[in-house]
C-alpha cells in the first residue's frame, strides 16, 4: 500500500500542545471567576453592613426626634418615646454591635460598630443630640454623623 503524501491531520505532538494550552486557559479563567465571585461576596457583605448601620442610625434619629426625657452616659443613650416606653441604644464593645433595648427587650440593630458616641446638648431654646456611629467592615470605615433636635423637650 502506498502512502498518500496529501493526507492531512494533526500530529500527536500538535494535539498535546493544543490540549495543554486549552487546559492552561481554562485554569486561568476558573481562577478569575473565583476572584470575581469573592470580590462580589465581599462587596455585598460590606454593603449590607453599611445599610444596616444606616438603618440603625436613621431609626435612632427618628426615635430621638419624638422623645422625652433624654439621658446620655458614654456610649449609651436612653430616652422615653411618646408612648412612655424607655428606649436605650448602646454599643457592646466585646462584639462591636449596636444594641437597641425597647421596654427591656434587647435587639441587635447594627454590627461591626467600632465607635458610637452621643452628646446631648440641652439649652433653654433648643435641645440637640449629636449622634456619631462608625462601622468598620473589612477595612472599609464609614462614620455617620447627625444632629437631631428633640421636638418634645
Amino acid at each position: 500500500m502506498a502512502e498518500n503524501k496529501y493526507e492531512s491531520g494533526f500530529t500527536l505532538a500538535e494535539m498535546m500542545v493544543a490540549i495543554v494550552l486549552v487546559g492552561i486557559m481554562a485554569m486561568a479563567m476558573m481562577g478569575m471567576t473565583r476572584l470575581y465571585q469573592n470580590s462580589y461576596r465581599q462587596t455585598r457583605e460590606i454593603s449590607q453592613a453599611f445599610q444596616n448601620a444606616n438603618f440603625a442610625h436613621d431609626l435612632m434619629l427618628r426615635e430621638i426626634r419624638g422623645s422625652d426625657n433624654i439621658s446620655q452616659t458614654g456610649a449609651t443613650i436612653t430616652f422615653t418615646d411618646s408612648n412612655g416606653v424607655n428606649i436605650t441604644y448602646r454599643r457592646i464593645a466585646g462584639t462591636n454591635q449596636l444594641q437597641r433595648v425597647v421596654g427591656g427587650a434587647p435587639e441587635i440593630v447594627a454590627e461591626q460598630v467600632v465607635a458610637f458616641n452621643t452628646n446631648y446638648v440641652a439649652n433653654t431654646n433648643n435641645s440637640v443630640v449629636l449622634v456619631t456611629l462608625t462601622i468598620n467592615d473589612n477595612g472599609s470605615m464609614v462614620t455617620l454623623r447627625n444632629a437631631v433636635r428633640a421636638r418634645n423637650l
